[in-house]
């Protein structure tokens, strides 16, 4: 059994700086995913972030997102620490593995910053390509107007409902 394990089945390994560590199972050196580093890559946290961000201005959800995570900061951590906690219990209907990398992310408030600062980035780029559809369109309809009263045909009336 793995819990009992005796002097002849631990290995001991010599470290890169010469001092003899004992192994087993609770060996650090073997990758144990997430808890074993208790760190994310930049890449896989740039990745989580902006994938977190782009889903909530997807949904029309920025606003709403901004303000909860502005109330939220000051008990972001205590909020990780229980998703430590009711991680085996939410892992039953979410892989584990996203609920940790979510709990790694959380536990630090300089990436709940960075999550509103990427989605208020993201919602400034989306209203400023609405503002400019909205400005392209009424150019459009002006340029329509103007082409109708050069042509000598009235004005189109648009709240008649029959036709101009």
């Amino acid at each position: 059994m793995f819990w009992r394990r005796g002097k002849e089945e631990e290995k001991i390994t010599e470290s890169t700086d010469g001092a003899l560590q004992r192994g087993g199972f609770f060996d650090t050196s073997q990758n144990m995913g997430v808890f074993a580093t208790d760190t994310l890559s930049p890449e896989r946290k740039d990745f989580i972030l902006n994938y977190a961000a782009e889903k909530i201005c997807k949904a029309g959800m920025a606003v709403p997102a901004v303000m909860g995570l502005e109330i939220s900061k000051p008990v972001v951590f205590i909020g990780s620490q229980i998703m430590w906690g009711a991680g085996p219990i939410a892992a039953v209907f979410v892989n584990d593995r996203y609920i940790n990398e979510i709990a790694l992310i959380m536990e630090d408030r300089k990436n709940v910053e960075e999550l509103i600062n990427r989605i208020e980035s993201i919602e400034s780029v989306r209203q400023a390509e609405e503002k400019l559809a909205r400005m392209e369109a009424k150019q459009k309809k002006m340029e329509e107007a103007a082409a109708r009263e050069a042509a000598g045909l009235k004005p189109k009336r648009w709240w008649w409902p029959f036709g101009s």
